[in-house]
C-alpha cells in the first residue's frame, strides 16, 4: 500500500499526484504491462497508458517493446535524482529569468531616498519581528520602548540575537513594562535577561494601550491594534522627523513617571 507522505514528497519535488502514485506502483509490482498496472492501481487503462508515457518522457520509466509492451519503473534512487536535477535546471531558467526581468526594471525605476520620510504599514507577526530585527541591527545608540511585558517577552524570544548583539555594540535599551496584579514581575528569574548591561525594565500598571518603539532619534515603530495578538498586529513604521520626535518626548515623560513606587529593573 502507498504512502500517502511518500507520493506528497514526489509532488513537492515535480511530479503530478497521478504521477507519483503510477510510478510508486510500478516500483512495488515490478515489470509490468499496462493492464496489469491499470488494475492494480485502479486507473483507467487510456490514463495509464497517458500517465506511462509521462513517466517514460521525465526517464522514471523504461518501455520494453513487444506484444504488449512492458513496463519498468527507474531505480528509485535514480529516478529521485533525475528529478532533483530537473528540478534544478528549472530553477537555473527561472533565475536567468528572473535576473533579465529585474535588470530591465531596475534600470528604469526611481530610486528611493533612504533618509526620506515615509510612513508604512505592515500586517502580521512575521513582519513585525523583521522591522524589529532591522531596527535592532541598524540602531546607533538606544531603543525606547514600551509594550505589555507579555508581549515583550514574545518579542525577546524572537529577536534575543539581534538585541543581544546591538547590546554588546553598547546600545542602550530601556523597557516600560505593563504588568497586571496576576503576572509575574520577577524578570530576574528568566536567563536569558540575566547580566546584561544597558538593559533596564521598569514596571507599570498600565500604560493604557501603548505600545511603540523608538530607534535613536531616527525611527519608529508602533501597534496600530495593540489590543490583538501578534498574528493579528498592524505595525506602522516611519523616520518622519516630527512624528519621531513626539514619540521620543512621549516616551521620556512616561519614563520619568514610570513606576515610581517599583525599583527599576537592570538586567
Amino acid at each position: 500500500m502507498l504512502k500517502d507522505t511518500d507520493v506528497r514528497f514526489l509532488e513537492k519535488i515535480g511530479l503530478t499526484r497521478s504521477q507519483a502514485n503510477l510510478y510508486l506502483a510500478l516500483v512495488i509490482i515490478g515489470n509490468s504491462d499496462a493492464l496489469t498496472i491499470s488494475r492494480q492501481t485502479k486507473t483507467p487503462r487510456t490514463e495509464t497508458y497517458r500517465i506511462l508515457d509521462e513517466l517514460e518522457e521525465i526517464g522514471l520509466v523504461e518501455k520494453q517493446l513487444g506484444v504488449p509492451n512492458f513496463y519498468e519503473a527507474t531505480p528509485v534512487r535514480l529516478g529521485i535524482e533525475s528529478l532533483l536535477i530537473k528540478k534544478y535546471e528549472e530553477y537555473q531558467q527561472d533565475r536567468r529569468e528572473v535576473d533579465k526581468f529585474l535588470a530591465g526594471y531596475e534600470k528604469s525605476e526611481k530610486k528611493q531616498d533612504a533618509n526620506q520620510p515615509k510612513i508604512t504599514v505592515s500586517k502580521g507577526k512575521q513582519k513585525l519581528i523583521s522591522v524589529l530585527k532591522y531596527g535592532m541591527d541598524n540602531v546607533l545608540s538606544s531603543v525606547d520602548f514600551v509594550t505589555p511585558m507579555k508581549r515583550w517577552l514574545n518579542i525577546y524570544e524572537n529577536c534575543q540575537d539581534n538585541i543581544k548583539k546591538s547590546l554588546e555594540r553598547g546600545v542602550t535599551y530601556r523597557g516600560l513594562l505593563e504588568t497586571s496584579d496576576n503576572v509575574n514581575h520577577d524578570l530576574d528569574n528568566i536567563p536569558a535577561l540575566q547580566q546584561r548591561t544597558h538593559l533596564e525594565l521598569r514596571m507599570v500598571r498600565t500604560i493604557c494601550g501603548k505600545n511603540y518603539v523608538v530607534f535613536d532619534k531616527r525611527e519608529a515603530a508602533f501597534n496600530y491594534s495593540p489590543g490583538k495578538s501578534l498574528n493579528e498586529a498592524v505595525t506602522i513604521w516611519t523616520n518622519h522627523p516630527i512624528l519621531v520626535a513626539i514619540l521620543k518626548e512621549h516616551y521620556e515623560t512616561l519614563w520619568r513617571n514610570a513606576a515610581l513606587g517599583h525599583k527599576p529593573r537592570n538586567t
